[in-house]
């Protein structure tokens, strides 16, 4: 979250954070989007809520562009492996 606390100074999308992954020596770089946890009635019902309306914005993006995963939730995790070649580079 970009404006959550005055520490966060640089916000990423998955594509821009990807490129700097690369940029810097990392590789298989996934993205994982965070969606709302589940500790109560309410937090289920916004659970279930933001499922249902994450499918419908899936449902249009795939329809317009094709693409099948985009992260729609505020913050997503970034997994990615440092110092590991591609395999072009280990069939060379």
């Amino acid at each position: 979250m970009r404006y959550g606390d005055y520490t966060h100074e640089q916000s990423f999308t998955q594509s821009s954070l990807k490129q700097i992954l690369q940029l810097t020596g990392f590789s298989k770089i996934n993205c994982y989007e965070d969606s709302p946890p589940v500790h109560g009635l309410i937090s289920l019902l916004r659970w279930v809520l933001w499922n249902i309306i994450r499918s419908c914005f899936r449902f249009i993006l795939a329809a317009e562009t094709g693409s099948k995963n985009e992260i729609f939730s505020q913050n997503f995790t970034a997994v990615a492996v440092k110092g590991v070649n591609s395999e072009k580079q280990r069939v060379q």
